[in-house]
């Protein structure tokens, strides 16, 4: 990031960000002004190796490594500028998250930072022994006194503060994989960022935040969940059925290659089987090495299957978490490679009884072919990486005065 004598809010500030999937890398190179405007200075893609990452998880280290380096000096090259310090996306199903509470007694009989830090804390506590390392501890509402439903408890008075929180944590050891990994390729200071947080900041609007909303992202190897409402997150999990899952589907179907059948499900796939005909589609099967032929309408009927399982799985946790049940469900909004699917928003639509659409990166100048839903995560690492520097409020991104930044700035220094 840039440095001079201006102040944060005033400057123009660079920022690389690297999201990190299955099937890809993707590297950016950005400047943020003083004003929020962003920049895109230099973006670079790299395919994963085959079986290199599965799930998240790095299973061939020298071929990520090189796919790694291949995007950033990409990006590096277009922008005319280094990468030393980058903000990464975690996933994979290592992943976990709860909701928990915690609570200290207000020292002086008005809430200060200090008694919010200490009920923070209380609430992030994680055993010593676990394997998993704390990357998010999100705060949804403050109770002080039995009051709820309170954003900003600084100033206010009482004699206990409580606060319910949302954290997020990732196993040690993959981890410490992807940390090794970036360093080798001369990345030196990393801040790990849970994908659907930096998403949701390339995508979604202020009032979808508060009004209920869930952000489904679906990638080549797992899909990432997260629900929204008043501006904070409820509940976050991952799935194991993305693209890469839809593929073997129709591989195994017809017998075909998985080459030819990610073909296939890029030219031909719909998620709703009622819009297509019954015209052929021709491809090579692989036991007998002859032409063969199936119809639009079937091959859609394959694709609906699994999309409605996963659809319906997401529906039954939400509902089995009792997360819905004081909470409404306004919005659902679909990214990653996955989304791009023909008649999937009319699917979801369908199934979650509410309106969906698809993510695209808002509020910023990107050419035809990075206009895509591919693009969300490493734009949204940007701005998140920016709303943070900047100390602007996550549970309430438009407030940039709020004190929650300073608050994750004593979290990252003290848990």
């Amino acid at each position: 990031m840039e440095s001079n004598d201006q102040t944060m809010s005033e400057r123009d500030s660079i920022y690389s960000a690297l999201d990190f999937g299955s099937s890809k890398v993707m590297c950016a190179i950005a400047r943020v002004s003083g004003s929020h405007e962003l920049e895109i200075l230099g973006m670079g893609h790299a395919r994963q190796s085959e079986n290199a990452v599965k799930e998240g998880q790095i299973c061939d280290f020298d071929r990520t490594v090189d796919s790694v380096l291949n995007a950033v000096e990409e990006a590096e090259k277009s922008a005319a500028h280094r990468v030393g310090n980058a903000w990464v996306n975690i996933s994979g199903m290592h992943v976990r998250s709860i909701n928990k509470e915690g609570g200290t007694a207000i020292r002086k009989g008005e809430v200060r930072e200090t008694d919010v830090h200490a009920a923070l804390t209380t609430a992030g506590a994680v055993r010593k022994a676990s394997k998993q390392t704390l990357l998010h501890v999100l705060p949804q509402e403050f109770v002080i006194d039995e009051r709820g439903g309170i954003n900003f408890p600084t100033g206010l008075s009482g004699e206990r503060l409580d606060v319910k929180v949302h954290l997020i944590a990732a196993n040690r050891n993959p981890l410490n994989d992807l940390a090794s990994c970036l360093r080798r390729c001369g990345i030196r200071h990393i801040d790990f960022v849970f994908s659907p947080l930096a998403i949701a900041q390339a995508v979604l609007h202020a009032d979808e935040m508060h009004l209920g909303t869930l952000l489904i992202d679906i990638g080549s190897g797992i899909s990432e969940v997260a629900y929204f409402y008043e501006g904070a997150i409820w509940r976050t999990f991952v799935s194991p059925i993305a693209g890469e899952v839809i593929t073997r589907d129709i591989a195994q179907s017809l017998r075909t290659s998985f080459v030819e059948a990610e073909t296939i499900k890029k030219q031909w796939a719909h998620a709703y089987q009622g819009r297509t005909d019954d015209s052929p589609i021709e491809f090579k099967r692989m036991d007998s090495g002859t032409n063969s032929a199936i119809s639009r309408n079937t091959l859609s009927n394959i694709v609906e299957a699994r999309y409605k399982e996963q659809f319906d799985n997401i529906a039954k946790t939400l509902s089995n978490g009792g997360i819905l049940d004081e909470r409404e469900l306004q919005f659902v909004v679909l990214t990653g490679g996955g989304a791009l699917t023909e008649d999937l928003t009319d699917l979801a639509s369908e199934i979650f009884q509410t309106e969906a659409r698809i993510g695209t990166p808002r509020d910023v100048e990107l050419d035809v072919a990075m206009h895509s839903t591919r693009c969300t995560t490493v734009i949204g690492l940007i701005r998140y990486a920016h709303n943070f520097e900047n100390s602007v409020n996550y549970a309430d991104w438009m407030d940039p005065t709020s004190v929650f930044a300073k608050i994750r700035y004593w979290l990252r220094g003290n848990i």
